[in-house]
């Protein structure tokens, strides 16, 4: 889900693309240490028909039939991060991904018509780098520390983590930018975690909420954002005919989120969880009536980390 959310966002300006009839090859030349990749790169929020060539220590990127961008080389050395997936986008065909992060920061998003094409460039790319394969893509090889003991919940994500569950692996090792990605652990099986986001100039985010228990994902939530300026009004996505689900805010002390759900009991359970930045502790509170009318409330309370602190 958290993958999917992520890759919408950086696909927002597909329906300009004028790919979708692109060929992409991969071409080899007459030097071995040299090979073309053929595809299209996100630049200024548009896709422009580009070449990847792969050196003996550096690859470069150039624009085929424009002068968009001016040639820009890459030391295999600088990559810190290469990703490969799959999106579909509105008015094109079925493309294939790969982004790559530069030490500096940069993204290069380079499409492809044919999975093979992105998976040779991102196989040919992470074989010449220092980072480690996991599942399907190139990271930065972390270490995790549960930050206390006796928190079953943070033992369950270390262990997912441990055999490189993909979807941990893309939480932990934060695929894209520096989005804010928290972990959450109390003193049950439990854990959440919770990203947000802000897209570049504009006043719109995606939130996320998911939550485990006993190693299983049980639970999910993906809201909008309005910003304005640091902060932001968290909202469900409209359905028609529905009353909205859930809400909250965001500023820069603290989180608020709060939902609502039919538990077991066929009464409205009333969710509200709370993380205060500066310490980074949670409280969740949870208010419902027994199936005799009687309200019912429990609290519970734990410690989250941040994923992917700013490097």
């Amino acid at each position: 889900m958290r993958a999917k959310l992520l890759e919408f966002l950086v696909l927002l300006a597909l329906f300009c693309i004028g790919a979708s009839g692109q060929t992409n090859k991969t071409l080899n030349n007459s030097d071995s240490a040299s090979r073309a990749f053929y595809t299209v790169l996100l630049v200024k929020g548009k896709y422009i028909p580009a070449v990847i060539t792969l050196h003996d220590k550096t690859f470069s990127a150039r624009s085929v039939n424009t002068s968009e961008f001016s040639e820009m080389s890459t030391a295999y050395s600088d990559v810190r991060m290469i990703r490969i997936f799959r999106a579909y986008a509105p008015s094109s065909n079925r493309l294939f991904h790969i982004l790559i992060r530069i030490g500096d920061g940069n993204l290069l998003n380079a499409a492809f018509e044919k999975e093979s094409d992105a998976r040779e460039l991102g196989d040919s790319v992470g074989r010449l780098t220092d980072l480690k394969f996991i599942s399907g893509s190139y990271y930065q090889p972390k270490i995790f520390y549960c930050p206390e003991v006796n928190l079953p919940g943070c033992s369950d994500f270390k262990e997912l983590l441990d055999h490189e569950d993909s979807e941990i692996s893309e939480y932990f090792y934060s695929k894209t930018s520096n989005d804010p990605t928290f972990a959450c652990f109390g003193d049950d099986r439990a854990f959440f975690i919770v990203f947000y986001t802000k897209v570049d100039g504009k006043d719109e985010g995606i939130f996320f909420y998911k939550k485990f228990d006993h190693g299983q994902s049980v639970e999910d939530f993906a809201g909008s954002i309005l910003w304005a300026e640091k902060y932001g009004q968290i909202n469900s996505y409209p359905e028609q005919g529905k009353k909205a689900k859930a809400s909250g805010d965001i500023s820069p002390t603290d989180l608020n989120f709060s939902r609502q759900f039919e538990n077991r009991v066929g009464t409205i359970t009333t969710d509200v969880i709370s993380i205060r930045w500066s310490t980074l502790h949670y409280k969740e509170s949870m208010f419902w009536k027994d199936d005799d009318g009687k309200p019912t409330s429990i609290d519970l309370l734990g410690s989250c980390l941040r994923l992917n602190a700013n490097k």
